[in-house]
């Protein structure tokens, strides 16, 4: 969800932000600026990477609502457990080349990140990192254009 868009999710994290503190606005079925600073303090709380929209990582953990992105949080597991010395440049590489990968071929990211590792060894491992998170989705955004 994008500042300036209309999305019933967005009230229901306005609502639940709200009786977190976090937000003093009304809900609202629009993602204001104030709502999308309100999400940032959540995400700080939580160790998340800040962004100026709504992820879906953001909202299965503020809301319990699942809208998808548990690949791009099984990339970004992967991407720690292949490269764990990576800098944030190789992180960001290695999660745009394992897109490119799965999108030329037709294959589901799981899939693809099933060919390249353990998916129960990811799983069992601790979360990714903000950093990884960060590049798993930039990466995401930027090869989706």
């Amino acid at each position: 969800i994008h500042i300036g868009e209309r999305n019933p999710l967005a009230s229901l994290a306005s609502e639940r932000l709200h009786s977190l503190g976090l937000f003093r606005g009304e809900a609202c079925d629009i993602y204001t600026p104030e709502l999308n600073s309100a999400m940032n303090s959540f995400r700080l709380a939580n160790s998340l990477p800040e962004a100026d929209y709504c992820d879906p990582v953001t909202l299965r953990l503020l809301c319990g609502i699942e809208t998808g992105g548990d690949e791009l949080l099984l990339l970004a597991r992967a991407c720690e457990a292949i490269l764990p010395y990576a800098t944030e440049l190789e992180r960001y590489d290695f999660c745009r080349e394992t897109l490119r990968e799965a999108k030329t071929t037709n294959a589901a990211l799981y899939s693809r990140i099933e060919s390249l590792t353990d998916i129960g060894e990811l799983l069992a491992a601790p979360p990714p990192s903000a950093e990884t998170v960060k590049s798993a989705q930039l990466a995401f955004l930027l090869e989706d254009r």
